[in-house]
């Protein structure tokens, strides 16, 4: 399994309406979803207000190659 830890401020995508928040927490433990996404497996409550695990897509990482 691909495993990655993202750090406070990565942009995280809601798992319930989508909306693209910087995620809130120190870090965040996840887990390679596809090619495209990482599914993080550490709750977190985003600016939206939705609470759950949620994404982490490659073309929103600046700086870094999308398939990482």
């Amino acid at each position: 399994m691909d495993e990655r830890t993202f750090p406070k401020g990565t942009p995280t995508h809601c798992n319930r309406c989508d909306a693209v928040s910087p995620f809130p927490k120190a870090e965040g433990h996840a887990v390679r979803e596809n090619d495209k996404a990482w599914r993080l497996q550490t709750f977190a409550v985003l600016d939206c207000g939705h609470m759950d695990c949620h994404w982490v897509f490659g073309v929103d990482l600046k700086g870094e190659d999308h398939d990482n």
